[in-house]
């Protein structure tokens, strides 16, 4: 027998619902390391994220490959949401070239927590 459990839409904002990305090399201005790389499509699906440092979240715009420290940058296709608009969907992509030209993207879900966002991957 199955039992199916109603997620609040304030869950994810808990302090310990999340994972804290706050890695120093997360930032528009931090020069890509090839010999340090960082790839955040290795985030697992399901879990919820927050960034706390630098710019506090995803950015709204396509960054080329190697930006703001990674391999593959992420962002978010549209804009964040309002504090009332509890969870939503929204679709990251990474940039995967110069010219952003066959991203990697991925269904996502959104919750503003008042003064932060959070994040979770899709399951494939």
């Amino acid at each position: 027998e199955k039992y199916c459990v109603e997620e609040s839409s304030t869950n994810m904002c808990n302090d310990n619902a999340y994972t804290e990305l706050d890695d120093d090399w997360r930032g528009e201005t931090v020069a890509y390391d090839n010999d340090n790389r960082h790839d955040d499509t290795q985030l697992t699906p399901g879990n919820w994220y927050r960034f706390t440092n630098y710019l506090g979240r995803m950015p709204e715009y396509s960054m080329s490959v190697y930006s703001c420290g990674h391999y593959y940058p992420g962002y978010l296709t549209a804009a964040h949401p309002a504090r009332n608009d509890g969870i939503v969907n929204r679709v990251i992509c990474w940039s995967t070239s110069m010219t952003n030209e066959g991203q990697a993207c991925r269904n996502a879900r959104v919750r503003n927590c008042a003064s932060y966002y959070v994040y979770q991957k899709e399951k494939p």
